[in-house]
């Protein structure tokens, strides 16, 4: 997301030690910047954006906890672990901050601990939750998935997001996101991925996703301007982090989809725009956003990125609290907030995360599909929907650090909801696909004038968050219904997903 006020935790929740060797990811899409610029041409984004000097920067958080490597603890699998903080990491800064300084700091504070050991006063210790991903489709009813990916039918692999493609736009570049994502799917009991090289001269649009061939993942390289190169961008330790999250997230939800990571030349919004209208050439699919800039009047000047048809677009709120960030606020892009979730194994619950982005945008009109919410709205709301993004509520990331080995953070932020709820739309079109249907044309059409009227049909598809804010605004607050902190609510998987799968548009 783009460098404004960062996200700090100024009320850690942290506790006692763990004992791998990374911590809570996460990762989300904050804005700054702002600045108007004069587009000059709609049909060009990428132009259009190139004035805009901010630039995108991660905003992910990393709870100040070392943790244990799930694949090493012998449990139960229905019971969530937690970690306790150490006393030496309370109050740490969770923006940005990076796994490997997670790990130090643990050092550190482990020596320090028993250094201390008597003389610190006695008080209760904050934890931190960490769901595998098995855990993250139970509660979000979900099926569960075996770590072959082999299954029988065609429906159950369309249930798995079989025959779509997920396409992941991040900056800078990631040299281990293949090897991570698949160590994580084999110590997490997820199946693995097969790398397919997408050469810069490739002819677009690609063939379109096997049904049957499994998971496989791409990576490529948008220029700074126009189009692909065979060149990788610069690494950036945060855009990695990043690019871990996103690429893990969107297959623990649609594991036999197929991923293409479109890694963006800089952080620069025209040339993210650019990586982008790469996915948008590529095919029909989701386009996954973990990033985001404080909306400005030029905003709708670049929506033509999101109007092709068969492509539909995820983006995250951001992390910092209210605020309405592009290019979530587009009406064409499903804007994705975040909640702290609380699951037993059986039972779920989940209240507003305090850094979930969203609010009234100050320049995009109120959408037809928001009307109906109500008659006092003039100016587009996010978020429209919602999944667990607190990083102290976090999900297992994995990933490989600068000289060092792979090992798990728990990550979260808006950036998790983005390919969260991408692999949800993914595992739709599959299975419109099987009853001859094609993507839906609109998203949030489906959502807010066919899923929401029902009274039956919105309390099967979501849970209604109604408690918690992102802020002290007057709409900051969770309440009944549609809200800007959390929008429609968090998903029940397969109900919604039923309901996505037959809507006739």
């Amino acid at each position: 997301m783009l460098k404004t006020s960062t996200f700090s935790r100024s009320t850690a929740r942290c506790a006692g030690g763990g004992l791998s060797l990374l911590a809570v990811l996460v990762l989300s899409a904050c804005g700054g910047g702002g600045s108007d610029v004069t587009a000059t041409a709609e049909s060009d984004p990428v132009a259009a954006l190139s004035s805009v000097t901010t630039e995108a920067l991660p905003t992910f958080h990393t709870a100040p906890v070392d943790i244990s490597d799930p694949s090493l603890v012998p449990s139960d699998p229905d019971v969530v672990r937690t970690e306790a903080v150490l006393p030496a990491m309370e109050g740490m800064v969770t923006a940005r901050l990076l796994p490997e300084t997670v790990a130090s700091e643990a050092v550190v504070a482990r020596r320090l601990a028993v250094e201390n050991a008597g003389t610190i006063s006695s008080r209760a210790a904050s934890t931190v939750t960490v769901y595998t991903p098995a855990q993250i489709r139970a509660a979000y009813k979900l099926p569960a998935v075996s770590a072959t990916g082999v299954v029988s039918t065609a429906a159950a692999r369309a249930a798995l997001g079989a025959g779509q493609t997920i396409y992941i736009v991040d900056a800078y570049h990631n040299p281990n996101a293949f090897s991570d994502l698949n160590t994580y799917s084999s110590r997490l009991n997820l199946p693995g991925c097969t790398s397919v090289t997408i050469a810069a001269t490739a002819s677009l649009p690609l063939a379109a996703a096997s049904t049957t061939a499994g998971c496989t993942f791409s990576v490529v390289y948008a220029g700074a301007i126009r189009g692909l190169t065979a060149t990788a961008p610069a690494y950036n330790a945060s855009w990695a982090a990043e690019i871990a999250m996103d690429v893990e997230s969107a297959h623990a939800i649609a594991p036999l989809a197929r991923i293409v990571l479109i890694e963006a030349a800089s952080s620069s919004l025209s040339a993210l725009a650019n990586a982008i209208t790469v996915a948008n050439n590529m095919g029909k699919g989701v386009v996954s956003m973990s990033f985001g800039a404080l909306e400005g009047s030029w905003t709708a000047s670049v929506d033509s990125l999101f109007q092709v048809s068969g492509m539909q677009y995820t983006a995250s709120t951001g992390d910092s609290g209210v605020a309405v960030n592009w290019p979530a606020v587009s009406t064409k892009v499903l804007a994705t907030g975040g909640t702290t979730l609380t699951y037993n194994g059986s039972t779920r619950s989940e209240v507003v995360w305090t850094g979930s982005g969203g609010g009234t945008s100050a320049y995009t009109a109120v959408p037809a599909y928001q009307k109906a919410l109500s008659s006092s709205i003039t100016k587009r709301r996010v978020a429209d929907v919602a999944i667990d993004s607190d990083p102290y509520t976090g999900q297992y990331v994995g990933i490989t650090v600068p000289g060092g080995a792979f090992g798990f953070m728990s990550g979260g932020g808006t950036s998790i909801a983005a390919p969260e709820w991408a692999g949800l739309l993914a595992i739709a079109s599959a299975q419109r696909a099987l009853s001859s249907l094609p993507v839906l044309s609109s998203v949030h059409n489906a959502l807010y004038l066919n899923v929401l009227p029902s009274a039956t049909s919105y309390a099967q598809s979501f849970l209604d968050v109604t408690s918690g804010s992102n802020g002290s605004c007057s709409t900051c607050k969770a309440t009944t219904g549609y809200d800007s902190s959390t929008g429609l609510g968090s998903p029940n998987g397969t109900a919604l997903l039923g309901f996505l799968s037959a809507i006739k548009q």
